[in-house]
């Protein structure tokens, strides 16, 4: 019977992904920032706020839900601020959104990898009491396979012109 004992060292055969990939999901029980205690991939208000919040830099463990494979993410902002836009509501009612970051399985990855993690923001429905929205429509909005996290919700009120701390849980 043959036998492959691995380990990861630099040079053309080197098969750091495999490692990377078995420690993760042998380690990560579940999706999250890494250090939920810090400002890791906080929503905030902006310091000017409008229709958009900001995502503070961190790192965060997206894992698949059948658990086979865990995506590493991290956000460096030396190229700006992270803003995601939350559109307009004109319905005459509140709604909850989600800002959620997730993991395009369909994407091609670029040479720095910093096309496939995405952040998204899923508008809620509208109502007297409005909810934010069900995980299930989430992973509607950004598709069956690709995994997901929920970095935050937003009250969006009827007409609202800016977001800011209030409004973000």
């Amino acid at each position: 019977m043959a036998h492959t004992l691995s380990t990861i060292r630099s040079g053309a055969t080197a098969i750091p992904e495999k490692f990377v990939d078995y420690t993760t999901v042998k380690t990560v029980s579940t999706s999250g920032v890494l250090d939920a205690g810090s400002t890791d991939f906080q929503v905030t208000q902006k310091a000017s706020p409008g229709m958009f919040v900001a995502i503070s830099a961190g790192a965060a463990w997206i894992k698949k839900s059948d658990g086979s494979m865990v995506y590493p993410c991290d956000l460096d902002l030396t190229g700006g601020l992270l803003e995601p836009v939350i559109t307009g509501n004109a319905s005459g009612n509140p709604r909850i959104d989600a800002v959620v970051l997730y993991i395009d399985l369909g994407a091609t990855s670029n040479t720095t990898a910093t096309n496939v993690a995405k952040t998204l923001v899923v508008d809620g429905t509208p109502g007297a009491s409005p909810v934010a929205p069900l995980d299930a429509t989430i992973q509607a909005e950004v598709g069956a396979s690709n995994p997901f996290i929920r970095l935050a919700n937003v009250a969006v009120a009827n007409g609202a012109s800016s977001i800011v701390t209030a409004n973000i849980t």
